[in-house]
């Protein structure tokens, strides 16, 4: 992840990256436990300082900063993964955890800037004082450098005008305190005036935490002041939050601009000007504590506010309930912080302008089959916190109430949830979906989340059986396996402290050999707008009958193979290690198969650090990941899309944007999360024109359920078994263009008994079967040649053959063939209201059998 070239300058001792040496006189041991009265600074040589969590990228050499309660990360000088590819940033901030359980970071970067888009990139990062004074000081000083994503991303090195600007910022943590204070200094070294609006920005990891605010809580920011901006992690594992040093947080349009890149929290000053020569600070506080509670008694003890006290026992059936959460609301009935139940169910909170409080014990409602305690891989985790064996083994649990629902006004009383028991007839992985029957009672999306996908609860079995809590009530069970599987249905009533079982059959609709369904795209935590952790995105995988797994997070290459291993789930599922390389004007592509390496990103390509065109980008992308990855153009029509970007007009055969075209890439995406209808015409055009590419159909999933995983998805011949699959096997089946593009419905379409999709074939008749389960009807079949429909099917069997019929391929001249599945009548089950389409990789007729010729001319590239 790191790579240095420059010193790091520290108090009387200079450590190099990657150092793992004991704990010198000049270096302070790190990984000890310090008493309330204790604060410390110095580097890191000992992995075992470390905390791990589903952000964490600390790594020898960093600085840490850490009392008796919180714990922090300053990254060291050199390049720095996530987007604020700087050194000097603080990358990791968890609270001090007991032995035993996993860190829970959650800050992919917290970065000082001058105005939008202007960074500290470190010259030094420098421990001032080591907290043996009582004090622990960190400095960061150096040049103030352009954000570069954002040059990047607009492809214009002059988006940030160039100023002649020092920044320096220093971190300061004191006993007891549960914040950092943060100070940035801007020096005006230019001629001219500065305009400077000083602030902080943070990325949090948003697939386990969620933004909050005073006065609308979980929902949408009001754009008023406020005194707190937080991030409260979905199952009690800490808050992160920016405070102001005094006073309050004031709405910043630059604040706002920078807040629109990323999911963030913020605090930005009014803009001042700076005149050449003068200086500007400005004082912030990042605070991290296990509740928004503790954070709010710090500040009333600071400013010296006394505030609201409420306190009490939260008990279900009489007995006290750990983790329970007690929000407190104003005189308008509005949140104005929250706090969580101890060991003994007990709270005592304060809020400034508390009236009353209300107790929830609600939760997510989504359950991914891992064990009590489990901790969050992170993608450049280099601590010692043994997160990936816990997701076997478990760890020491942090208390969450989950299926307690939401207590009634002015009580302290929840109701205990029921159990719900599944377990899968084969013992496999499966995807379970709750849904009431009885209607659910309106809850305060203030104060607790909203349900997932609308469903009551989802949950995703690894090992054939699961429990779930659930509130009382009248309840819908829809098991499935993905689109090779019948589905298993249910109707059972769950019971306050009961246990209702559900034994569920999936019956294998067909079976395929040699065959695999294949996701080409997905995201998860690494990725910026990902919000699953990576363990929970396998789960989902493999419980939606997915064979092959890809990788595909924004610009980070991560491997997910080790999570596979440990969850058990190889012999059922494959998991290719690739980068999501996201320009955004020239659009966005997949690479694959990658290697992770030491790198920042995981040695992805960082396209922002340089403007190249297309043609010099795919040679960069080959030359980072190899020169045998497979480029895939990802949503082609699209505000990222290749051909949106080229100015691809089929019509004419003619692309008007050369410097952002190139016939280097692999494949496409011909049906992304379900939509194909905008990229099918062009498929039929290229291959038409001559340009053979491998088409796949994708989820493009960001979540458990977006994009549909399990139900867009690529059948990929790769003719060996999945236990066989590697690198080579993959590249093979994608340069044969050996796959069919599916949402639902499998093409089986051959020659003379061989599989046709891709290949150059003589004159015959094509063999047609269309398999699917029953909840997946198949109604029509097309075929195409050189883009233009030439004969429809009506289909007429039953499941799982909706379709069995033959086409001729004519004789008469060379053509581009694809054949297509779809139906008229919708899904009612698992993804109702989808409809299944498919379409197989072009077939090309060679008539004379002396090398097929492409019926159109070739695109016309206007330079």
């Amino acid at each position: 992840m790191h790579h240095r070239s420059l010193l790091l300058m520290l108090a009387g001792c200079t450590t190099g990256a990657g150092s793992d040496t004991a704990p010198t006189e000049s270096a302070p041991d790190l990984a000890e436990a310090l008493d309330a009265d204790q604060v410390r600074a110095g580097v890191v040589t000992d992995p075992r300082a470390l905390f791990g969590g589903i952000s964490s990228e600390g790594a020898p050499g960093d600085v840490k900063l850490y009392n008796d309660r919180v714990r922090f990360v300053i990254e060291a000088v050199g390049d720095s993964s996530y987007y604020g590819d700087y050194g000097g940033a603080l990358i990791d901030a968890d609270v001090v955890r007991p032995d035993g359980q996993p860190g829970r970071d959650m800050l992919d970067e917290l970065v000082p800037m001058s105005s939008f888009a202007r960074m500290c990139d470190a010259t030094s990062v420098e421990v001032v004082e080591d907290g043996s004074a009582g004090v622990a000081r960190v400095r960061v000083q150096g040049p103030a450098a352009p954000m570069r994503l954002i040059t990047g991303a607009v492809e214009s090195p002059d988006a940030v005008p160039d100023y002649d600007l020092w920044m320096t910022t220093e971190y300061v943590l004191r006993p007891g305190a549960w914040h950092v204070e943060i100070t940035t200094t801007v020096e005006n070294r230019d001629a001219r005036e500065f305009i400077a609006a000083i602030g902080i920005f943070g990325i949090y990891a948003q697939e386990v935490a969620a933004l909050w605010h005073p006065r609308v809580g979980f929902e949408d920011a009001d754009g008023d002041a406020i005194v707190i901006e937080a991030v409260v992690g979905q199952q009690n594992e800490g808050v992160l939050a920016v405070l102001p040093a005094e006073g309050a947080l004031t709405p910043s349009s630059v604040g706002d601009l920078v807040s629109a890149l990323a999911a963030g929290i913020s605090g930005f000053e009014e803009s001042a000007t700076v005149a050449p020569g003068e200086t500007r600070s400005w004082t912030t506080r990042f605070g991290v504590a296990p509740d928004l509670a503790t954070l709010e008694a710090e500040r009333l003890d600071r400013e010296g506010i006394t505030g609201a006290g409420f306190s009490g026992t939260v008990t279900a059936a009489g007995a006290p309930l750990a983790g329970a959460r007690v929000h407190v609301l104003d005189d308008a009935g509005r949140p104005v912080s929250m706090g969580v139940t101890d060991s003994a169910g007990a709270y005592d909170v304060r809020a400034e302008g508390g009236a009353s409080v209300v107790v929830s014990g609600r939760g997510r409602s989504l359950f991914p089959d891992l064990p009590p305690g489990h901790g969050h891989v992170g993608a450049y985790d280099r601590s010692a916190d043994g997160a990936l064996a816990s997701l076997a083994v478990g760890a020491l649990p942090i208390a969450f109430a989950e299926g307690y629902g939401v207590a009634s006004a002015g009580s302290a009383e929840l109701t205990p949830p029921g159990t719900l028991a599944v377990t899968i007839a084969d013992g496999g992985a499966a995807a379970v979906i709750v849904d009431r029957l009885d209607g659910e009672a309106a809850v305060d999306e203030r104060l607790v989340p909203g349900r997932p996908g609308g469903h009551a609860a989802l949950a995703f079995v690894n090992d054939g059986a699961m429990e779930l809590p659930l509130e009382p009530g009248s309840y819908r069970v829809t098991v499935h396996r993905g689109v090779r599987y019948e589905v298993y249905t249910e109707d059972v009533e769950v019971s306050s402290a009961a246990t209702t079982a559900v034994a569920a059959s999936l019956a294998a609709a067909y079976t395929l050999d040699g065959i695999h369904t294949f996701d080409p795209h997905s995201h998860a935590s690494p990725s910026a707008d990902g919000s699953i952790p990576m363990a929970d995105r396998i789960l989902v995988m493999a419980a939606t009958g997915v064979d092959i797994h890809v990788g595909t997070d924004h610009d980070h290459v991560v491997d997910y193979r080790p999570i596979v291993t440990t969850l058990g789930l190889g012999d059922r599922l494959q998991s290719v290690v690739a980068d999501e390389v996201s320009p955004v004007v020239a659009g966005h592509f997949n690479a694959y198969p990658a290697t992770q390496t030491g790198a920042a990103n995981g040695g992805a390509p960082r396209w922002w650090q340089e403007i190249r065109t297309t043609p010099e980008l795919f040679a960069f992308i080959r030359r980072q990941l190899g020169p045998d990855v497979v480029i895939q153009a990802n949503h082609p029509i699209s505000g990222s899309g290749l051909f949106s970007a080229a100015n691809y007009n089929p019509a004419a055969g003619l692309i008007e944007d050369a410097d952002h075209w190139s016939e280097d890439f692999d494949a496409m995406e011909l049906i992304n999360a379900g939509h194909y209808a905008d990229y099918f015409p062009y498929y039929l055009d290229l291959s038409a024109r001559g340009k053979r590419i491998t088409p796949v159909s994708v989820s493009d999933s960001h979540s458990w359920t977006g994009g549909d995983p399990g139900f867009n998805v690529t059948f990929l011949h790769t003719g060996g078994s999945l236990a066989e699959f590697d690198s080579t096997a993959l590249r093979g089946a994608m340069a044969a263009r050996a796959t069919v593009a599916s949402s639902g419905p499998y093409i089986e379409a051959t020659l003379d008994g061989t599989w046709a999709p891709g290949r150059e074939v003589a004159p015959g008749r094509l063999d047609v079967r269309v398999l699917a389960p029953t909840w997946i009807p198949v109604t029509d079949l097309t075929l195409w040649r050189d883009g233009v429909a030439i004969e429809a099917r009506t289909c007429t069997g039953t499941a799982p053959e909706w379709c069995t019929t033959s086409f001729e391929l004519p004789a008469d001249t060379d053509g581009s063939y694809v054949v297509v599945a779809s139906s008229s009548a919708p899904l009612t089950a698992i993804w109702p209201g989808r409809a299944a389409w498919a379409a197989t990789s072009a077939i090309y007729v060679d008539v004379g059998g002396d090398g097929w010729t492409a019926p159109l001319p070739a695109l016309i590239v206007q330079e």
